[in-house]
């Protein structure tokens, strides 16, 4: 992605992000991170692009590498990340 980027003469952008579980019990935090994964597999889905690669960095940390994206879009993106892996979305009655 970044040599692509970098060839064409366009912007690459990566964005780390991380769902809120501070204030969750220790026991619920692995069940919010699964279900998160799975939502940002339907978030990236549903909005992404092919040559968007988002990736788990840590056991709450993720990141998105965003080709041919400028600071804006990948607020953007940011923007429907956070509303599909919001804490109140995923379930967990917090």
């Amino acid at each position: 992605a970044g040599a692509e980027a970098q060839r064409r003469g366009e912007p690459l952008t990566c964005v780390a992000f991380a769902p809120e579980v501070s204030g969750l019990d220790a026991a619920l935090v692995e069940e919010v991170i699964q279900r998160t994964v799975a939502r940002l597999t339907e978030v990236v889905t549903r909005s992404g692009r092919v040559s968007d690669i988002i990736a788990r960095l840590g056991q709450t940390e993720f990141a998105a590498i965003l080709p041919a994206t400028d600071s804006q879009g990948a607020a953007r993106l940011v923007e429907r990340l956070q509303a599909g892996i919001a804490v109140a979305d995923i379930g967990c009655g917090h």
